[in-house]
């Protein structure tokens, strides 16, 4: 293959059969010393024996192998672009004529017996997909009159009621296809545990969340934010009612007096002072 290509290097060889340059390198210069035979001059040193035949043949078939192995593989990537169910089994019927079933399933890596059951069944799998794109139709109605919200347990529901004899499973398997989804209400967390026997806080506000001047009236407020890892951060902020800008905030992994004492100091530092100043507490 390197002969026979002008202008290819050893590199550029060695990485199209999928093997090191330097065990190609030895390849071709095991093969030159074959060819080119081995005469010694007399009185010469002995040449180093070459490769027995066997040894070249099988080097040969090694790299046919190789070279067979690239092509099959280069040919089912497209296959598996679509990630279809049973791309590796369509790829196997489509490609068995001229690499054979056995060599194919080596190369990709399946079971000639997965391959088998899918050419088996592959009859009801085509009537099962026929089935599926005559429920889509009814399943992006429902979808679509419910704004987008049913999921597969609604969406079973209303199927059945119209008449329709389905498994939740089959639903969510036809909804997976054609891409629909319900809309999922995000969990949510609990932050306060009110104490019955505890004193409420005052109201100084009285419920009028007005004011006519800045610095005169404050609220404040903690909320949490979910972390990728499952935990929680929490975030206390404290507000102008008149400006309504935000002049003051602290965040912490808890919700211990000091987060809303860290929050407070950010505002007077804002402000210069929150003398005389009633605030609303966070809730």
């Amino acid at each position: 293959m390197y002969r026979s290509r002008p202008g290819a290097t050893i590199r550029s060889v060695a990485e199209d059969l999928g093997v090191n340059s330097e065990t190609l390198r030895s390849w071709i210069r095991l093969d030159e010393e074959r060819c080119s035979g081995s005469r010694v001059a007399t009185g010469a040193a002995p040449a180093v024996p070459g490769p027995s035949e066997g040894e070249t043949a099988a080097l040969r078939r090694r790299v046919r192998e190789l070279e067979e192995e690239r092509d099959i593989l280069r040919k089912a990537a497209k296959y598996f672009v679509g990630e279809t169910r049973w791309c590796a089994s369509e790829f196997v019927a489509d490609h068995q004529r001229r690499h054979g079933v056995k060599r194919l399933c080596q190369v990709i890596g399946i079971a000639r017996s997965s391959y088998y059951h899918w050419r088996a069944s592959a009859p009801d799998l085509a009537a099962r997909a026929a089935d599926d794109d005559r429920l889509a139709a009814p399943f992006r109605t429902i979808h679509r009159d419910s704004a987008g919200t049913y999921g597969v347990l609604r969406i079973t529901a209303e199927l059945r009621a119209a008449g329709h004899v389905v498994n939740h499973k089959r639903v969510a398997w036809v909804m997976r296809g054609i891409g629909l989804a319900g809309l999922r209400l995000r969990r949510r967390h609990r932050t306060t545990l009110g104490d019955p026997a505890g004193v409420k806080a005052p109201d100084l506000l009285g419920r009028d969340f007005t004011a006519e001047a800045p610095n005169t009236r404050y609220v404040g407020d903690i909320t949490y934010l979910p972390i990728a890892d499952g935990t929680f951060c929490y975030l206390a902020t404290v507000m102008d009612l008149c400006s309504r800008r935000l002049v003051g905030w602290a965040i912490a992994d808890h919700m211990r007096t000091e987060l809303v004492i860290d929050a407070l100091a950010a505002a007077e530092r804002t402000r210069g002072s929150l003398a005389g100043a009633p605030a609303e507490p966070p809730g």
